[in-house]
């Protein structure tokens, strides 16, 4: 979550990167005198406005999206576009840039994929293997692989709020992850095998350059596993 002003709406955003189209929550929009599906107003987010920026209106917490509960919307990647995003989690921070300092010590390909940054990645469950392109999903936990089916059922007194399930290993810009928390997506964006979130993106600095194509991974946090 990232504290921003959307015009007179300041408060807590899910900044997402693997969301295409920021969205301002419904219940907030209307409590502003917004009652279009779509409205514009400046957008100020770490140092940076962006000017007569658009965000759809949406009810954010009927849209498999209980991490929205409470904030004031969802900034996606049409605000990050133009920028270079750093976001640390020890401590927290997030930072935009209009250009790259220098080379961090991981580096992978980032692409445009149905809207969503996107990085190449490969995934295992022990017995089969997957490689393709995963959304950088920045405000999610864990990862999603589609077109997948559980072996089982979660069990009923699971949070719904985190996958169910453990990948194996997930393979990124040369780094290996293991038992990294994982579930199913039944309707991923054409062109995505599915999303890679915050569980992996947290123990490193993680920097988005979409203009040149480059997701970079900082050094490990000292505290991270």
């Amino acid at each position: 979550m990232v504290p921003a002003a959307f015009g007179d709406i300041a408060g807590d955003f899910l900044l997402d990167a693997a969301t295409p189209k920021s969205a301002l929550h419904v219940t907030v929009a209307n409590s502003f005198g917004v009652t279009s599906d779509t409205t514009r107003a400046d957008l100020r987010l770490a140092g940076q406005r962006l000017p007569a920026f658009e965000m759809k209106v949406a009810d954010l917490d009927v849209q498999a999206r209980p991490r929205t509960a409470g904030l004031a919307g969802v900034i996606g990647a049409d605000a990050l576009a133009g920028y270079v995003t750093e976001i640390t989690t020890r401590p927290c921070r997030v930072k935009l840039s209009l250009r790259a300092g220098r080379p961090w010590p991981v580096r992978a390909e980032l692409s445009w994929i149905g809207g969503a940054m996107a990085v190449k990645a490969a995934v295992s469950d022990g017995t089969t293997s997957r490689a393709g392109w995963f959304a950088v999903a920045t405000g999610a936990p864990g990862v999603t692989v589609a077109q997948a089916t559980l072996t089982r059922d979660p069990p009923k007194d699971s949070d719904p709020d985190w996958p169910p399930a453990r990948l194996r290993a997930l393979s990124v810009g040369g780094l290996l992850f293991e038992q990294v928390p994982a579930g199913a997506e039944a309707d991923a964006p054409a062109g995505l095998a599915g999303a890679i979130g915050e569980e992996v993106w947290c123990g490193r600095p993680l920097r988005l350059d979409p203009r040149h194509g480059r997701l970079e991974l900082g050094a490990k946090t000292p505290d991270s596993h």
